[in-house]
Formats: structure tokens, C-alpha cells, sequence
């Protein structure tokens, strides 16, 4: 399935699949860390099978952000700080002048999306938040 008709629009942003399925369908893309206006891109890693999403969906509208920013909330700063350091990494090797303050989501503190954080851990990112959305589903 072509990823645009995953995202129910055309990306905007470059990307490469990060992560794809057993039968070789896309899971998780890996886009481009600044949009093409110049603008910090805080999506990093985006979840893409619908499956997936709508399965997280569910987990967030039980209360799942609370959940995880309180059971994670002392491993959640460094999350987002190696998030932010693996992310601002690869701006510098583009050869691009910015450094990106938010992490997972474009949060800086606590958990924003749960989306984001079991993108990045599928992707092989260090995230307890995305360990434990993938053993909620």
C-alpha cells in the first residue's frame, strides 16, 4: 500500500520506511528532520499501519498518556534527550545549522503521543513508553 494512501494524504516532507512488516508492508516511515520550509520536523518516526494506529488510538483514549507520563516519569528525560541527540546528529550530518530542543513528538517534557513513542521504539529507539504499548497490544 502506498504510504500516501496510509497517511490519507500526500507526505511533504522526504522519508524512507524505517520499519516494515513481515509481509513486507510499511509500519513506521522515517522522515526528514526539517520540513521543507525550514521548520523543525517533530514527527520524526511516524507510525503508519492503521492497525497499529487505530490499536494505540485505543490505548490512548482509555487514559494511556497519563498512564505511561506517570509509571515512565523518571526515564522520560532521558527519552527524549537521546531522541533529541540521535535527531540533531543527523541534521548536523545534512549539513544543516539547527539544533531541535523537543524530543519523542516534539515534547520536551512528558508524554505527548503514544503514536511517537511506539513509532520510534519499533524503529529500534530507546522508548519504555513504546515498550509498553507494544505489550498493551
Amino acid at each position: 500500500m502506498e504510504i500516501s494512501t496510509l497517511l490519507g494524504r500526500v507526505p511533504t516532507i522526504p522519508f524512507r520506511v524505517a520499519v516494515r512488516s513481515a509481509l513486507g508492508m510499511a509500519m513506521v516511515i522515517e522522515s526528514y528532520p526539517v520540513r521543507p520550509d525550514g521548520y523543525p520536523n517533530p514527527d520524526w518516526f511516524w507510525l503508519v499501519d492503521r492497525d497499529l494506529v487505530s490499536k494505540v488510538g485505543t490505548i490512548e483514549s482509555q487514559g494511556g498518556v497519563s498512564y505511561a507520563e506517570n509509571r515512565f516519569q523518571d526515564s522520560l528525560d532521558a527519552v527524549h534527550n537521546t531522541y533529541r541527540s540521535a535527531r540533531n546528529s543527523l541534521i548536523k550530518l545534512y549539513g544543516i545549522d539547527l539544533q531541535i530542543e523537543g524530543g519523542v513528538g516534539g515534547a520536551r517534557k512528558g508524554v505527548k503521543c503514544l503514536h511517537s513513542h511506539f513509532a520510534y521504539y519499533l524503529a529500534g529507539g530507546y522508548s519504555p513508553v513504546g515498550a509498553w504499548v507494544s505489550s498493551e497490544i
